[in-house]
Formats: C-alpha cells, sequence, structure tokens
C-alpha cells in the first residue's frame, strides 16, 4: 500500500469524525483488515491493501444528526462525484481512492439506491450486509475511533459471499483463532436471523480456516 493511499484514508476518516458522522457508520471491506491489526495486536500479523475502494456501510435507519455537505468535504480533499451504474450510485473518486455508500438491502426489490438526505448521497443495498453489522467493535486510529464488524463476522462473510475464494487476505483464520476472538459463534450475532447456519456448531476450534 502506497504511503499517500494511507495518509488519504486517514484524512478521510478524519474528515468524516470532525462533520460527527462517522459514529454512524462501519467500515467493511478489504480496509478492515489494515485496521484490525490494532485490535489483535498480534506479531507477525500483516496486513495489505490490494483495492483503492473504501466501504463504509450505514446501518438502518442511518442516525445523522446534522446536515453535511460531504462532496464539499471530500472535495476539498481532492474527489470528484461519480454515478456508478445506470442506477446512479453515488461515489467520491480519486486517483488513489474510491469511497463508497452501502445499506443492508431490504426484501425484494429494495436493491435501488437508498436516499441519505442528511449526507446528500445515495447509498447501494447489498445482501448480507446485516452479517457486517449486527456485531461491531471499536478500534482506535489516530485520533479517531473506527467501527469496524468483529473479526468472526467478517471472516464468516468472507466465506459465506464467497464460497470458493481463499479466506479473505488471511483474515479468516487469524480472526478466529485469535485469543481475542475465541466466544462462540453459534447465536453470538444479536442482529443476525440464522446466523448459526454459517457457523460450525462445535464453535472457532474447528473452523475450516485454522490450520490443525
Amino acid at each position: 500500500m502506497e504511503k499517500n493511499q494511507y495518509e488519504l484514508c486517514a484524512s478521510v476518516l478524519r474528515r468524516l469524525d470532525d462533520a460527527g458522522v462517522l459514529p454512524g457508520m462501519v467500515i467493511i471491506g478489504s480496509w478492515c483488515v489494515l485496521f484490525y491489526e490494532g485490535y489483535f495486536n498480534t506479531p507477525g500479523y500483516g496486513a495489505s491493501i490490494r483495492t483503492r475502494d473504501l466501504d463504509l456501510a450505514i446501518p438502518l435507519p442511518p442516525c445523522f444528526g446534522q446536515k453535511v455537505d460531504l462532496a464539499g468535504q471530500l472535495g476539498e480533499l481532492g474527489f470528484v462525484v461519480d454515478f456508478k451504474g445506470r442506477d446512479g450510485y453515488i461515489r467520491f473518486l480519486h486517483p488513489d481512492l474510491i469511497v463508497e455508500f452501502l445499506v443492508p438491502e431490504r426484501g425484494r426489490g429494495s436493491n435501488k439506491p437508498f436516499d441519505v438526505p442528511t449526507l446528500g448521497i445515495n447509498a447501494q443495498p447489498l445482501r448480507f450486509l446485516d452479517l457486517l453489522l449486527g456485531d461491531t467493535i471499536a478500534v482506535p486510529f489516530r485520533s479517531v475511533n473506527l467501527r469496524l464488524p468483529h473479526p468472526a463476522n467478517f471472516a464468516i462473510h468472507n466465506r459465506t459471499v464467497f464460497p470458493d475464494a481463499p479466506p479473505a487476505f488471511g483474515v479468516s483464520a487469524l480472526a478466529l483463532a485469535s485469543p481475542r476472538s475465541r466466544k462462540p459463534l453459534v447465536g453470538h450475532t444479536a442482529g443476525v436471523q440464522g446466523v448459526s447456519r454459517w457457523a460450525p456448531a462445535e464453535g472457532v476450534d474447528n473452523f475450516p480456516d485454522i490450520p490443525q
């Protein structure tokens, strides 16, 4: 990961926090791997970023107390507004980073852009997002606190959405093997109905990503 990309990401998060909207968002996707480093505090943990996308999920209903000119805030950092696909999902583009906003999909036909008027944006609905939002952790990063999916949820989500792919960035095994993450998975995720069908009944010890 290039230093300028890292610093730009930090500046985006700081802007969102200063505007009072970051606590109402959960960081998902590949950047989680970097931020989990502070949570695990495990020797030998290595994190690399392979995408430009900084994905920010907004739990429903959105909880933002005041209107924020997000386009103006990010525009001062060099981002431009882009409309993605024929439905016109809003995202913010920079040569080093893409910022996108996501919400959980709610039933059939809810895949249209979800308006978030307090931020002046819309967000893209995605399936299975509740699996990431149902159990979150707080991780300090520089001068801000980030909300991330619990590492176990992150690992299960990866295996659910991409069942034939390798564990995402090596987090699946470490997330479930780390002493800080060793807790029963069955029914522990409060925000997800039927999470036990993704989790092994034995808990984390026999999860297939963990070397025996």
